[in-house]
């Protein structure tokens, strides 16, 4: 067996765990109540708006101590913020 075939061999069982853990969280997903509200306006043509749910919005802290994080480690190590 060549070097190749052994990486290659690595890489067909590395993309098959990443879609294994993909399975798994999507799984877990799904079952989450963090969905987002749809508003129908009854418009014609069709409009709906979207909000988070009271559950979802409980996550606000945790993200905005998440965003804080982020920005202090950015600016601790010079590192760049992009959109």
């Amino acid at each position: 067996m060549h070097v190749g075939e052994d990486w290659a061999q690595d890489l067909v069982g590395l993309d098959r765990a990443v879609e294994d853990v993909g399975e798994v969280l999507e799984r877990r997903l799904v079952g989450i109540p963090l969905s987002l509200d749809v508003i129908d306006l009854g418009t014609d043509p069709p409009h709906v708006e979207f909000a988070l749910t009271e559950e979802g919005r409980s996550l606000a802290p945790v993200l905005q101590a998440l965003y804080d994080w982020g920005t202090a480690r950015a600016e601790r190590t010079g590192a760049a913020i992009t959109a």
